[in-house]
């Protein structure tokens, strides 16, 4: 609903695919509106599907996704969970340059799963980027989310979870389908449910 990042994504980016940059197609709409077009494939990516906080909204946004999808269409989504999820703590993380990257989850209510995150930046003369991207939420967890995505009409949702680097604290960067995951202190997984 925003025009700035799609502007931002059109002048660092588009260049970048040469003559295929003319079968790019921007919508500036509410995700739950048909496209003018059934999509093989639907990103629900960073938890963007988190700013529905009631089961309703959910399932509303759900049921447009099955619904415009191709017949053969796919609906990815990425999660975040795990002990570590429901702390209030921040993670900070070296960009380089002097630059630190700060994950700042400032409050989690587990009776209604309200849940604010920040990010800042911090740099090396001390100043600090309070607040650069603010997130109101709702953290929803796996098992819900799978039958709200059946609820809504999807005939399989399966999970993707990462696996673990050699020192064996680190995720690898490499998903397979598991049915169960592993009970990290945080782990990150995609669902990806088929119309």
């Amino acid at each position: 609903l925003d025009p700035e990042p799609i502007e931002w994504g059109k002048r660092h980016n588009l260049g970048k695919l040469g003559d295929d940059a003319e079968r790019m197609a921007f919508h500036l709409a509410d995700v739950r509106e048909p496209s003018p077009e059934p999509p093989d494939v639907t990103s629900a990516s960073n938890f963007s599907y988190w700013i529905f906080k009631e089961r309703a909204e959910l399932l509303n946004y759900f049921k447009s996704v099955q619904a415009n999808l191709a017949a053969d269409g796919i609906f990815v989504m990425d999660l975040y969970g795990g002990p570590d999820s429901l702390n209030e703590m921040e993670e900070v993380r070296e960009l380089g340059g002097g630059v630190e990257y700060v994950w700042d989850q400032k409050e989690y209510w587990p009776a209604s799963g309200e849940y604010n995150a920040s990010i800042h930046f911090r740099f090396r003369d001390g100043s600090e980027m309070t607040d650069a991207f603010q997130y109101e939420w709702r953290l929803w967890h796996l098992t819900e989310l799978k039958d709200v995505l059946r609820d809504a009409g999807f005939s399989t949702v399966e999970g993707y979870f990462e696996g673990t680097d050699e020192d064996d604290e680190s995720g690898d960067g490499n998903f397979e389908q598991d049915d169960r995951g592993e009970n990290c202190e945080a782990w990150i997984a995609y669902l990806v449910s088929t119309k």
